[in-house]
C-alpha cells in the first residue's frame, strides 16, 4: 500500500490516514508534473517567446535594459499546488496524536502558535500528553522540531514568499534571456522558477523526499509507543 496503508490503522485514525495517502498522492503526482514542464521550457515559453520575436522586428530595444518573464499557468498552478499539498499533508498527519491518544487536546493542523510553525502541536506534545503516551510524544516532539529546522520552516516560508501576489509573483515565472543575430531576436536561456538557488522542480523533488523521511518516522514512532484500539 505504500507510506500511508489505512488497513494499518484503527477507528479515526484509519480516514486521517486515507487522507494523508490521497494528498501524498498528490504531492508526487505534481512532482512528477512539475519536473516534465520545467525540463522542456522551450515548448511552454514557445508563445511568449514568438511575440517578443515579432515585436522586435516592428521596433527592436535595448535588449539589456530589460528582464524578459514568461507566465506560464500550468507552472504557476503547480507550484501552488505543491506547497498547499505539503502544508495539508503536515495538517494531516499530525492529527494521528489526537486520534491515537497521545495527547489530550483536539490537534486539527499544524498550526502556528505565535511566530512558530506547527507551535500549536508542539506545545501539546510538550505540556498535554497523556500519562502512559509520554515517550512518543517527547520523540514526535524531538521528531517535528529536527524537520521544522532542516526543511519545514523553509518550505512553509518559501510558500507564503512564492504564492503571496504582491511579494513573489515574479518568481512563479520562467526568465527569458535573449540576443539579437542578424536582425532577429534568438532566445539563449530560460531560466525556471526558483527557490533560493535551486530550480523548483528539483527543490520540489528534494522537499518530497524528506516528506517521505519524516512522515515515515513520525508514523513509525507512533507504531512503537503502541497504536490506540
Amino acid at each position: 500500500m505504500g507510506l500511508f496503508n489505512p488497513n494499518d490503522w484503527p477507528g479515526t485514525s484509519k480516514g486521517v490516514v486515507q487522507s494523508c495517502a490521497t494528498e501524498h498522492s498528490v504531492i508526487g503526482y505534481g512532482v512528477a508534473r512539475l519536473t516534465d514542464v520545467c525540463e522542456t521550457p522551450e515548448q511552454r515559453c514557445r508563445s511568449h517567446i514568438n511575440t517578443l520575436r515579432q515585436q522586435w522586428l516592428t521596433a527592436p530595444w535595448d535588449l539589456e535594459k530589460s528582464v524578459y518573464f514568461a507566465e506560464v499557468p500550468e507552472v504557476h498552478l503547480l507550484i501552488e499546488a505543491f506547497f498547499s499539498s505539503v502544508k495539508s499533508l503536515l495538517d494531516l498527519i499530525v492529527q494521528l496524536v489526537s486520534t491515537e491518544g497521545i495527547v489530550g487536546l483536539d490537534i486539527n493542523g499544524f498550526h502556528r502558535k505565535g511566530d512558530v510553525y506547527g507551535g500549536k502541536v508542539l506545545n501539546a506534545l510538550d505540556r498535554n500528553a497523556k500519562a502512559n503516551r509520554a515517550g512518543t510524544a517527547a520523540k514526535l516532539s524531538a521528531l517535528i522540531r529536527e524537520h521544522k529546522n532542516s526543511w519545514i520552516n523553509e518550505v512553509i516560508g518559501a510558500r507564503d514568499l512564492l504564492v503571496h501576489p504582491n511579494r513573489g509573483a515574479h518568481q512563479l515565472m520562467f526568465e527569458m534571456s535573449f540576443v539579437s543575430q542578424n536582425g532577429e531576436l534568438t532566445c539563449t536561456r530560460i531560466v525556471p522558477p526558483r527557490v533560493g538557488e535551486r530550480p523548483v522542480h528539483q527543490y520540489a523533488a528534494e522537499q518530497l523526499e524528506n516528506v517521505n523521511k519524516f512522515a515515515r518516522t513520525f508514523l513509525a514512532e507512533i507504531e512503537a509507543g503502541g497504536i490506540a484500539g
